[in-house]
């Protein structure tokens, strides 16, 4: 399973969440679950179980 946390649903980072999923599948030869979520909370460290490969950054 592969999660991607989103402040807000946008085209482009739908498209890049699309080519990071491609470049994980490519990379590893097996095909993954993803489940996107989108939420503007604050993101508590590890956000969710997994390893987590990109964070995005917090407003302070």
């Amino acid at each position: 399973m592969i999660r991607f946390v989103l402040a807000e649903e946008d085209a482009e980072d739908m498209e890049e969440v699309a080519e990071a999923l491609t470049d994980f599948e490519g990379m590893n030869g097996t095909t993954y679950a993803c489940e996107i979520l989108v939420s503007q909370e604050t993101i508590s460290v590890p956000p969710l179980p997994g390893r987590l490969v990109y964070l995005r950054r917090e407003c302070p």
